[in-house]
Protein backbone atom coordinates (compact mmCIF):
# COMPACT_ATOMS: atom_id res chain seq x y z
CA UNK A 1 0.00 0.00 0.00
CA UNK A 2 1.67 3.13 -1.19
CA UNK A 3 1.90 6.43 1.22
CA UNK A 4 -0.97 8.68 1.30
CA UNK A 5 -0.09 12.09 -0.61
CA UNK A 6 -0.39 15.09 1.67
CA UNK A 7 -3.98 16.88 1.26
CA UNK A 8 -3.50 20.60 0.95
CA UNK A 9 -7.15 22.58 1.25
CA UNK A 10 -6.36 25.99 -0.98
CA UNK A 11 -8.14 28.74 0.13
CA UNK A 12 -9.67 29.81 -3.45
CA UNK A 13 -11.52 33.49 -4.12
CA UNK A 14 -11.59 32.50 -7.91
CA UNK A 15 -8.82 35.02 -8.41
CA UNK A 16 -6.11 34.72 -10.69
CA UNK A 17 -3.43 33.90 -6.97
CA UNK A 18 -5.11 31.50 -5.88
CA UNK A 19 -6.45 30.01 -8.82
CA UNK A 20 -3.02 29.80 -10.01
CA UNK A 21 -1.59 28.50 -5.85
CA UNK A 22 -3.88 25.43 -6.57
CA UNK A 23 -2.46 24.59 -9.90
CA UNK A 24 1.14 24.74 -8.61
CA UNK A 25 0.14 22.49 -5.89
CA UNK A 26 -1.24 20.20 -7.67
CA UNK A 27 1.06 19.99 -10.26
CA UNK A 28 3.85 19.43 -7.30
CA UNK A 29 2.15 16.14 -6.32
CA UNK A 30 -0.47 17.06 -3.64
CA UNK A 31 -3.77 15.70 -3.44
CA UNK A 32 -5.77 19.18 -3.75
CA UNK A 33 -9.00 20.24 -2.40
CA UNK A 34 -10.53 23.48 -3.46
CA UNK A 35 -12.14 25.73 -0.13
CA UNK A 36 -14.30 29.15 -0.62
CA UNK A 37 -15.39 31.07 1.68
CA UNK A 38 -18.86 32.55 1.55
CA UNK A 39 -18.74 35.31 3.57
CA UNK A 40 -21.79 37.12 3.15
CA UNK A 41 -24.47 34.68 3.67
CA UNK A 42 -25.25 36.13 7.10
CA UNK A 43 -23.80 39.93 7.52
CA UNK A 44 -26.96 41.27 8.51
CA UNK A 45 -27.73 44.60 6.21
CA UNK A 46 -24.86 43.71 3.68
CA UNK A 47 -26.26 44.96 0.12
CA UNK A 48 -27.38 43.82 -3.05
CA UNK A 49 -24.02 43.86 -4.41
CA UNK A 50 -22.19 42.07 -1.66
CA UNK A 51 -24.62 39.02 -1.95
CA UNK A 52 -24.44 39.45 -5.71
CA UNK A 53 -20.05 39.60 -5.05
CA UNK A 54 -20.25 36.84 -2.84
CA UNK A 55 -22.17 34.38 -5.30
CA UNK A 56 -19.96 35.51 -8.38
CA UNK A 57 -16.81 34.61 -5.95
CA UNK A 58 -18.17 31.33 -5.33
CA UNK A 59 -19.24 30.89 -8.73
CA UNK A 60 -16.03 31.67 -10.00
CA UNK A 61 -13.85 29.28 -7.89
CA UNK A 62 -16.14 26.79 -8.78
CA UNK A 63 -15.09 26.88 -12.03
CA UNK A 64 -11.78 27.16 -11.49
CA UNK A 65 -11.74 23.67 -9.24
CA UNK A 66 -13.32 21.87 -12.29
CA UNK A 67 -10.64 23.42 -14.77
CA UNK A 68 -8.46 22.31 -12.45
CA UNK A 69 -10.39 18.60 -11.66
CA UNK A 70 -10.19 19.03 -7.85
CA UNK A 71 -12.90 18.73 -5.68
CA UNK A 72 -14.50 22.11 -4.64
CA UNK A 73 -16.15 22.88 -1.00
CA UNK A 74 -18.10 26.23 -0.31
CA UNK A 75 -17.60 27.09 3.54
CA UNK A 76 -20.47 29.48 5.19
CA UNK A 77 -18.28 31.62 7.40
CA UNK A 78 -20.98 34.75 6.59
CA UNK A 79 -21.43 35.02 11.02
CA UNK A 80 -17.88 34.65 11.99
CA UNK A 81 -16.89 37.23 9.44
CA UNK A 82 -19.53 39.51 10.43
CA UNK A 83 -18.81 38.95 14.48
CA UNK A 84 -14.84 39.12 13.77
CA UNK A 85 -14.35 41.56 11.32
CA UNK A 86 -17.21 43.69 10.29
CA UNK A 87 -18.87 44.48 13.55
CA UNK A 88 -14.94 44.86 14.96
CA UNK A 89 -14.34 47.06 12.29
CA UNK A 90 -17.49 49.63 12.86
CA UNK A 91 -16.75 49.34 16.96
CA UNK A 92 -12.91 50.46 15.81
CA UNK A 93 -14.28 53.81 14.11
CA UNK A 94 -16.79 54.30 17.00
CA UNK A 95 -13.50 54.64 19.55
CA UNK A 96 -11.48 57.27 16.95
CA UNK A 97 -9.38 54.60 15.33
CA UNK A 98 -8.90 53.44 12.02
CA UNK A 99 -8.68 49.80 11.83
CA UNK A 100 -7.30 47.18 9.41
CA UNK A 101 -10.16 44.88 7.98
CA UNK A 102 -7.99 42.45 6.59
CA UNK A 103 -5.51 41.93 9.51
CA UNK A 104 -8.02 40.63 11.25
CA UNK A 105 -9.87 38.61 8.45
CA UNK A 106 -6.49 36.94 7.83
CA UNK A 107 -6.48 36.06 11.59
CA UNK A 108 -10.35 34.99 12.84
CA UNK A 109 -11.17 33.71 9.08
CA UNK A 110 -9.10 32.78 6.95
CA UNK A 111 -6.16 31.42 8.80
CA UNK A 112 -8.65 30.12 11.73
CA UNK A 113 -11.74 29.48 11.19
CA UNK A 114 -11.36 28.02 7.77
CA UNK A 115 -7.99 26.46 9.12
CA UNK A 116 -10.51 24.45 11.04
CA UNK A 117 -12.83 23.36 8.41
CA UNK A 118 -10.31 22.62 6.63
CA UNK A 119 -9.57 19.83 8.86
CA UNK A 120 -12.42 18.62 8.84
CA UNK A 121 -12.48 18.18 5.45
CA UNK A 122 -9.10 15.60 5.67
CA UNK A 123 -6.82 18.24 4.52
CA UNK A 124 -3.06 18.26 6.68
CA UNK A 125 -1.91 21.83 5.16
CA UNK A 126 -4.04 24.95 4.28
CA UNK A 127 -2.24 26.90 1.32
CA UNK A 128 -3.39 30.83 0.18
CA UNK A 129 -2.49 32.91 -2.88
CA UNK A 130 -0.80 35.36 -0.35
CA UNK A 131 2.38 36.85 -1.79
CA UNK A 132 4.93 35.67 1.25
CA UNK A 133 7.39 32.84 2.83
CA UNK A 134 6.88 30.37 4.87
CA UNK A 135 10.47 28.48 5.38
CA UNK A 136 11.84 25.68 8.60
CA UNK A 137 14.87 27.18 10.02
CA UNK A 138 16.31 23.23 10.59
CA UNK A 139 19.43 24.80 13.13
CA UNK A 140 16.82 26.72 15.12
CA UNK A 141 13.81 24.20 14.76
CA UNK A 142 11.47 26.95 13.68
CA UNK A 143 9.70 28.37 11.46
CA UNK A 144 10.83 31.92 9.57
CA UNK A 145 8.33 34.65 7.85
CA UNK A 146 9.66 36.29 4.98
CA UNK A 147 8.43 38.85 2.55
CA UNK A 148 7.66 37.80 -0.88
CA UNK A 149 10.19 38.15 -3.36
CA UNK A 150 8.01 40.62 -5.47
CA UNK A 151 8.13 43.20 -2.77
CA UNK A 152 5.64 45.26 -4.68
CA UNK A 153 3.02 42.84 -4.55
CA UNK A 154 4.75 41.42 -0.42
CA UNK A 155 1.98 41.10 1.36
CA UNK A 156 3.66 39.43 4.64
CA UNK A 157 1.98 43.07 6.40
CA UNK A 158 -0.93 41.72 6.44
CA UNK A 159 0.19 38.30 8.30
CA UNK A 160 1.82 39.57 11.11
CA UNK A 161 -0.74 37.39 13.58
CA UNK A 162 0.86 34.32 12.46
CA UNK A 163 2.11 32.01 14.91
CA UNK A 164 4.54 29.08 14.98
CA UNK A 165 1.59 26.74 15.16
CA UNK A 166 0.10 27.90 12.07
CA UNK A 167 3.13 28.37 10.02
CA UNK A 168 4.00 24.53 10.47
CA UNK A 169 0.47 23.70 8.54
CA UNK A 170 0.28 26.62 6.29
CA UNK A 171 1.48 27.18 1.98
CA UNK A 172 2.16 30.06 0.78
CA UNK A 173 3.68 28.88 -3.37
CA UNK A 174 3.68 32.23 -4.41
CA UNK A 175 5.59 33.33 -2.18
CA UNK A 176 8.87 33.08 -4.80
CA UNK A 177 7.48 34.23 -8.03
CA UNK A 178 6.51 37.82 -8.63
CA UNK A 179 3.33 38.92 -10.04
CA UNK A 180 4.08 38.65 -14.05
CA UNK A 181 4.98 35.79 -13.45
CA UNK A 182 2.03 34.74 -11.34
CA UNK A 183 -0.33 35.80 -14.19
CA UNK A 184 1.99 33.95 -17.21
CA UNK A 185 1.67 30.80 -15.30
CA UNK A 186 -2.18 31.10 -15.33
CA UNK A 187 -2.29 31.38 -18.78
CA UNK A 188 0.22 28.14 -18.87
CA UNK A 189 -2.48 26.39 -16.71
CA UNK A 190 -5.26 27.91 -18.75
CA UNK A 191 -6.95 29.54 -15.99
CA UNK A 192 -9.28 31.86 -17.27
CA UNK A 193 -8.80 34.75 -14.97
CA UNK A 194 -4.99 35.74 -16.29
CA UNK A 195 -6.18 39.21 -17.25
CA UNK A 196 -8.83 40.09 -14.69
CA UNK A 197 -7.90 43.49 -12.97
CA UNK A 198 -7.12 43.09 -9.68
CA UNK A 199 -9.53 44.45 -6.63
CA UNK A 200 -7.98 47.07 -4.55
CA UNK A 201 -10.98 47.97 -1.95
CA UNK A 202 -11.96 46.34 1.36
CA UNK A 203 -14.44 43.17 0.26
CA UNK A 204 -16.91 44.26 2.19
CA UNK A 205 -17.39 47.74 1.21
CA UNK A 206 -18.75 48.15 -2.24
CA UNK A 207 -18.70 51.95 -1.48
CA UNK A 208 -17.47 54.65 0.79
CA UNK A 209 -15.88 53.92 4.67
CA UNK A 210 -18.32 56.71 6.00
CA UNK A 211 -21.42 55.67 4.56
CA UNK A 212 -20.84 52.34 4.90
CA UNK A 213 -20.55 52.70 8.92
CA UNK A 214 -23.37 55.39 9.06
CA UNK A 215 -25.89 52.49 7.77
CA UNK A 216 -24.75 50.20 10.30
CA UNK A 217 -24.04 52.54 13.08
CA UNK A 218 -25.83 56.12 12.93
CA UNK A 219 -25.38 57.23 16.12
CA UNK A 220 -21.62 57.11 16.21
CA UNK A 221 -22.17 60.06 13.32
CA UNK A 222 -22.81 63.27 15.91
CA UNK A 223 -21.65 66.60 14.40
CA UNK A 224 -19.08 68.29 17.34
CA UNK A 225 -16.31 70.44 17.18
CA UNK A 226 -12.96 71.22 14.90
CA UNK A 227 -10.38 72.70 16.97
CA UNK A 228 -6.93 73.76 15.84
CA UNK A 229 -3.85 72.61 17.91
CA UNK A 230 -3.99 75.60 20.01
CA UNK A 231 -7.50 74.95 21.03
CA UNK A 232 -9.32 77.16 19.02
CA UNK A 233 -12.61 76.40 17.08
CA UNK A 234 -12.40 76.45 13.59
CA UNK A 235 -15.32 74.38 12.30
CA UNK A 236 -18.10 71.50 12.95
CA UNK A 237 -17.15 68.07 11.88
CA UNK A 238 -19.84 65.84 10.42
CA UNK A 239 -19.20 62.61 12.71
CA UNK A 240 -16.34 61.02 13.45
CA UNK A 241 -16.12 57.75 12.00
CA UNK A 242 -15.78 60.34 8.93
CA UNK A 243 -11.90 61.49 9.68
CA UNK A 244 -8.72 59.42 10.03
CA UNK A 245 -5.81 60.87 10.90
CA UNK A 246 -3.47 62.99 7.99
CA UNK A 247 -6.87 63.40 6.19
CA UNK A 248 -7.42 67.06 4.90
CA UNK A 249 -10.33 66.37 2.63
CA UNK A 250 -13.81 66.88 3.65
CA UNK A 251 -12.87 68.96 6.93
CA UNK A 252 -14.53 72.31 5.04
CA UNK A 253 -13.09 74.79 7.17
CA UNK A 254 -13.91 78.50 6.00
CA UNK A 255 -9.83 79.66 6.19
CA UNK A 256 -7.23 79.72 3.35
CA UNK A 257 -4.74 77.88 5.60
CA UNK A 258 -4.46 73.71 5.19
CA UNK A 259 -5.35 71.85 7.68
CA UNK A 260 -4.60 67.78 8.13
CA UNK A 261 -6.25 65.73 11.01
CA UNK A 262 -3.76 65.28 13.75
CA UNK A 263 -5.93 63.71 16.37
CA UNK A 264 -9.59 62.31 17.06
CA UNK A 265 -11.12 62.74 20.74
CA UNK A 266 -13.83 60.11 20.53
CA UNK A 267 -14.68 60.81 24.40
CA UNK A 268 -15.09 65.08 23.59
CA UNK A 269 -16.37 64.06 20.03
CA UNK A 270 -13.48 66.43 19.10
CA UNK A 271 -11.52 66.59 15.96
CA UNK A 272 -8.44 68.53 16.26
CA UNK A 273 -6.58 69.55 13.00
CA UNK A 274 -3.29 71.39 12.43
CA UNK A 275 -0.19 71.62 9.65
CA UNK A 276 1.40 69.10 8.21
CA UNK A 277 4.66 69.39 10.81
CA UNK A 278 1.83 68.34 13.62
CA UNK A 279 1.71 64.75 11.65
CA UNK A 280 5.37 64.23 11.93
CA UNK A 281 6.10 61.38 15.12
CA UNK A 282 9.27 59.64 16.06
CA UNK A 283 7.85 57.38 18.77
CA UNK A 284 5.15 54.94 18.84
CA UNK A 285 3.39 52.25 21.09
CA UNK A 286 2.00 49.21 19.90
CA UNK A 287 -0.28 46.84 21.61
CA UNK A 288 -1.91 43.69 21.17
CA UNK A 289 1.31 42.77 20.00
CA UNK A 290 2.12 39.13 18.23
CA UNK A 291 6.00 37.41 17.70
CA UNK A 292 5.96 35.14 15.24
CA UNK A 293 8.66 33.05 17.08
CA UNK A 294 6.53 32.49 19.94
CA UNK A 295 5.50 34.35 23.39
CA UNK A 296 7.68 35.67 25.85
CA UNK A 297 9.41 38.06 23.73
CA UNK A 298 11.57 40.60 25.79
CA UNK A 299 14.66 42.30 23.91
CA UNK A 300 15.60 45.35 22.23
CA UNK A 301 17.04 45.10 18.51
CA UNK A 302 17.13 47.32 15.81
CA UNK A 303 14.71 46.63 12.50
CA UNK A 304 12.55 47.87 10.33
CA UNK A 305 9.18 48.64 10.82
CA UNK A 306 5.64 49.35 8.39
CA UNK A 307 3.01 51.63 10.11
CA UNK A 308 0.36 50.91 6.68
CA UNK A 309 0.28 48.92 3.64
CA UNK A 310 1.70 51.10 1.57
CA UNK A 311 4.44 52.64 3.74
CA UNK A 312 8.49 51.67 3.20
CA UNK A 313 9.47 49.86 5.80
CA UNK A 314 11.58 52.61 8.04
CA UNK A 315 14.36 52.10 10.05
CA UNK A 316 13.65 51.49 14.46
CA UNK A 317 15.09 50.37 17.70
CA UNK A 318 12.62 48.10 18.89
CA UNK A 319 12.21 47.48 22.57
CA UNK A 320 9.77 44.24 22.59
CA UNK A 321 7.64 42.89 25.26
CA UNK A 322 5.67 39.80 25.52
CA UNK A 323 1.81 41.72 25.06
CA UNK A 324 3.53 44.99 23.91
CA UNK A 325 6.16 47.14 22.08
CA UNK A 326 8.05 50.42 21.96
CA UNK A 327 9.18 51.78 18.64
CA UNK A 328 11.54 55.01 17.83
CA UNK A 329 12.62 55.72 14.33
CA UNK A 330 15.84 56.88 13.66
CA UNK A 331 13.70 59.38 11.29
CA UNK A 332 10.52 60.46 11.98
CA UNK A 333 7.45 59.03 10.51
CA UNK A 334 3.99 60.89 9.51
CA UNK A 335 0.63 60.31 9.96
CA UNK A 336 0.75 57.10 12.63
CA UNK A 337 -2.26 55.94 12.98
CA UNK A 338 -3.65 54.61 16.03
CA UNK A 339 -6.04 51.46 15.24
CA UNK A 340 -3.68 50.66 12.34
CA UNK A 341 -1.33 47.77 12.35
CA UNK A 342 2.80 47.77 12.19
CA UNK A 343 4.40 45.02 11.17
CA UNK A 344 8.32 44.49 12.65
CA UNK A 345 10.83 42.98 10.57
CA UNK A 346 14.74 42.40 10.27
CA UNK A 347 16.06 42.16 6.63
CA UNK A 348 13.35 39.93 4.93
CA UNK A 349 11.84 38.52 7.66
CA UNK A 350 8.33 39.02 9.52
CA UNK A 351 9.65 39.10 13.65
CA UNK A 352 5.77 40.26 14.11
CA UNK A 353 3.77 43.25 14.66
CA UNK A 354 0.94 44.86 16.88
CA UNK A 355 -2.02 47.56 16.86
CA UNK A 356 -0.94 50.91 17.16
CA UNK A 357 -2.01 52.52 20.45
CA UNK A 358 -0.36 55.86 20.42
CA UNK A 359 2.41 58.05 19.25
CA UNK A 360 4.71 60.83 20.17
Amino acid sequence: MGKRKKRVAVAMSGGVDSSVAAALLKERGYDIIGITMDLYSDTGGSSRELARRGKEIVRNAGKIAARLKIPHHVVDLGREFQNGVVDAFVSEYRKGRTPNPCVRCNRKVKLGKLWKKAGELGADSLATGHYARVCRDPEEKRYRFLRGVDTAKDQSYFLWTLTQSILARTLMPLGEYDKKEVRKLAGTYRIPVADRPESQEICFIPGSYSEFIRERDPGAFRPGPIRDTGGREIGEHEGLPAYTIGQRKRLRLKTPEVFYVVRIDPDENVLIVGKENDLIRKHMELDKVNWVEGDGVSQVFIGKVKIRSQHRPAEAVVRAFPDRAEIEFMEKQKAITPGQSAAVYIGDELIGGGIISGSR
